[in-house]
């Protein structure tokens, strides 16, 4: 039997508004049990945690659904081109290997 992608995109955006609507009941939770002059409680800071986890994977999966591990195209200028070791380098050549883009700024160590 073959997956339907459209129904694993389905079953993913539902999982994500799930996992948002968690998120809202835990923040309506701890909205209710807030009191500044209460004890460090560590179930609260578990359940924050919680919700702002599940508020984040919810958003991601609920709005990119089955687009959320599509393959980007990186530009040129953010992939490695050289990746011979730099080691006994110094900074001028560095910068000159990297296509005189200037990626290491002048090092100052201490006193000038």
């Amino acid at each position: 039997m073959a997956r339907k992608p459209k129904l694993d995109g389905l079953a993913l955006r539902l999982s994500g508004t799930i996992l948002l609507v968690l998120a809202a009941f835990v923040g309506r939770h701890l909205f209710a049990v807030a009191d500044p002059q209460a004890t460090f409680r560590a179930v609260n800071y578990l359940l924050a945690l919680i919700g702002i986890g599940s508020a984040c994977g919810g958003a991601a999966l609920t709005i990119l659904g089955p687009h959320l591990f599509d393959q980007v195209k990186v530009s040129p200028r953010w992939t490695i081109h050289d990746t011979t070791c730099v080691k006994g380098d110094n900074l001028a050549s560095l910068n000159h290997r990297l296509n005189g883009r200037q990626l290491l700024g002048p090092l100052s160590m201490g006193r000038e």
